[in-house]
């Protein structure tokens, strides 16, 4: 059996803007093994959003297939995409989109608390699974204790730093226990210190759970710890580098 747990075939994005296409990504091949992490770098404009958009089912390709194991995702309707995403896909953003209504503890807790019927098309939850409202808080706490911030349960994002704050939005992409961890510039709004922090959560969630991490980064230092690293211009992956060391 292939360790691959993603597989992007012949991806290509095209938007349209005033009636003229506005090609963004021009054939993407690529392959993401279990347990590994990748960054993706390249020019602001260049696709690199894109790119983790399409690996995420955020957006839909022009033209191409994804597959997460053995599940091609595009061929799924769009409530199956949904449940699909919140099942097993984590995301972590440079802005971190916590509510600012809710607590670091509700914030958390939003993705397991969303009750979306199975699609039958779509393998059955695990055991062990997050399911009821009670196992999903005593989750999200033992996350959020994990990361430090569990004197921190109640309070809401204005209360918090910017590093707190992008604790509880990874601490929110994990509750779920998904298959793979898409990043998008996670430490583009931190100053470095707080950068550092973030970057060494993640590698210990990569070590400790083996989750799969794909990350967009202008940040080359962060990019040269992974295992592989992407590049891309014009569209299409240049390089795509092992690196001798995390």
């Amino acid at each position: 059996m292939s360790e691959d747990i993603i597989v992007a075939q012949d991806l290509c994005k095209t938007y349209y803007r005033n009636g003229q296409a506005i090609p963004v990504l021009k054939g993407v091949n690529l392959k993401v093994k279990k347990g590994e992490i990748i960054s993706i770098v390249g020019p602001s404009g260049v696709g690199k959003s894109t790119l983790l958009h399409l690996l995420g089912a955020l957006d839909k390709p022009t033209k191409g297939k994804v597959f997460l194991g053995e599940e091609e995702v595009y061929s799924l309707d769009d409530k199956e995409l949904a449940t699909f995403r919140n099942r097993r896909i984590g995301f972590l953003f440079q802005f971190h989109h916590l509510l600012s209504e809710f607590t670091a503890l509700e914030n958390v807790m939003m993705p397991g608390l969303i009750r979306v019927p199975s699609p039958k098309s779509l393998p059955r939850r695990p055991a062990g699974k997050v399911q009821s409202r009670q196992e999903v808080e005593e989750r999200a706490k033992g996350i959020l204790e994990e990361m430090g911030l569990g004197k921190r349960l109640d309070h809401r994002p204005c209360e918090l730093s910017g590093g707190e704050q992008q604790r509880v939005a990874l601490a929110r992409a994990l509750v779920n226990e998904p298959d793979v961890i898409i990043a998008d510039e996670p430490t583009g709004n931190l100053d470095r210190k707080t950068g550092e922090a973030i970057h060494r959560l993640l590698w210990r969630l990569n070590q400790k759970k083996r989750k799969t991490l794909i990350i967009a980064t202008h940040n080359e230092e962060l990019a040269r710890r992974a295992e592989r690293m992407i590049r891309l211009a014009d569209g299409k992956i240049v390089t795509a580098k092992a690196q001798n060391h995390r």
